[in-house]
């Protein structure tokens, strides 16, 4: 029995101190409750029965309790926020774009430079806005793969390559800026489906499947040695094609220069756009490989490749040839033949083949290295 009142007691107990702390929280409440319309009441002042009317000094400090609050906001911002230097990129605004844009005669301006291990090229064009670019970048003499990026052209007209920088530390870099209107997602009625409405001198064709498509091509060289890092390179203006252009009666006009490692072959020519030409060092007396380049004909008939010297000789020959082919484009074997034989001019060689005789276009030139 002693047991069951010890019991009740501390029964009795435990429950009147939950009683005495949910009545301590009431009360507290109360009192706070209390003090804010007490506070409230005071904001009113005399001019409570004035229904939006406000006094200045009041104003004045509610103004500066949100400039207060801002502030604090901005540097609980600044210490939670972002630790990274960021660029935010927009797709420009419409009325800034060229006032051609859209027009089928397509140009493609852009600039490229090295940035931390990367090929950053920027451009403006008159394409139109949401169209696909590609960037892709080789090197003469490398076999290269994954160099190369996408870009949606802006409202504005702009668009924006990032590739990574192969390591190469000499010679040049080939950046190639295109549009193909055949890759588009949609039937792009403004330049054909196939790119037949495209005009101007950015505008190359090739050949698939038998049939001829056109794309916008732009072109830029960049020097790939680390020191020239941070210059800037442009596209290259394409040029008009010759009055005879297409002429079996082949000329080429080339320009040589050396930078102490390759040899920088620049061409005008009246051959047809997307012919290849070969070029290799003939070095008297000696047995060479892994000299030999190739570049396609532009356009205008021109054409560019690089060469690495060759060592330990001072006198050799550098040979740029064009070798009738199945691969040509229509417009060239109809203008040359399958075989070359309709190939005139003192460039003209003839030449044995699995084919049998064929004529071929070759320039030959004496390089002599001064001692």
């Amino acid at each position: 029995m002693a047991w069951n009142q010890m019991k009740r007691r501390r029964t009795h107990t435990r429950k009147w101190n939950e009683n005495k702390g949910l009545w301590h929280i009431l009360f507290i409440g109360s009192i706070v409750a209390a003090l804010a319309m007490t506070v409230a009441g005071c904001g009113q002042g005399g001019d409570a029965g004035k229904a939006g009317n406000v006094p200045a000094a009041s104003a004045m400090n509610e103004g500066n309790a949100s400039s207060a609050a801002l502030e604090s906001n901005a540097a609980a911002h600044d210490e939670e926020g972002s630790n990274v230097n960021f660029e935010i990129e927009t797709g420009g605004k419409s009325e800034d774009a060229p006032a051609d844009q859209g027009d089928p005669n397509v140009w493609i301006k852009a600039i490229a430079k090295l940035e931390n291990e990367r090929v950053v090229i920027s451009g403006t064009t008159n394409l139109l806005p949401g169209v696909k670019m590609k960037a892709d970048l080789t090197a003469a003499g490398y076999n290269m793969w994954g160099y190369n990026d996408e870009a949606d052209v802006g409202r504005d007209g702009t668009f924006k390559f990032d590739i990574k920088q192969p390591n190469i530390k000499e010679g040049m870099l080939d950046i190639t800026i295109s549009f193909v209107p055949e890759k588009q997602a949609g039937e792009m009625e403004a330049y054909g489906k196939d790119g037949s409405k495209l005009y101007g001198p950015y505008i190359h064709q090739y050949e698939e499947s038998d049939q001829v498509y056109q794309k916008a091509v732009a072109f830029i060289h960049v020097n790939a040695d680390p020191e020239k890092a941070g210059q800037e390179w442009e596209t290259e203006i394409p040029g008009e094609k010759p009055e005879d252009y297409g002429s079996p009666a082949v000329w080429i006009t080339p320009v040589i220069s050396f930078d102490g490692t390759r040899y920088q072959i620049k061409a005008t020519s009246n051959l047809h756009e997307g012919v290849e030409v070969k070029a290799d060092v003939d070095i008297p007396d000696h047995w060479h490989i892994g000299y030999g380049e190739s570049a396609k004909v532009m356009p205008d008939g021109s054409f560019s490749l690089q060469m690495k010297k060759p060592g330990k000789v001072d006198t050799f020959y550098i040979v740029l040839k064009v070798i009738p082919n199945e691969d040509m484009p229509k417009a060239a074997k109809e203008a040359y033949g399958t075989n070359g034989e309709k190939f005139d001019g003192e460039l003209v060689k003839a030449e044995q083949s699995d084919q049998g005789s064929i004529s071929v276009i070759q320039l030959k030139m004496k390089i002599k290295e001064e001692q």
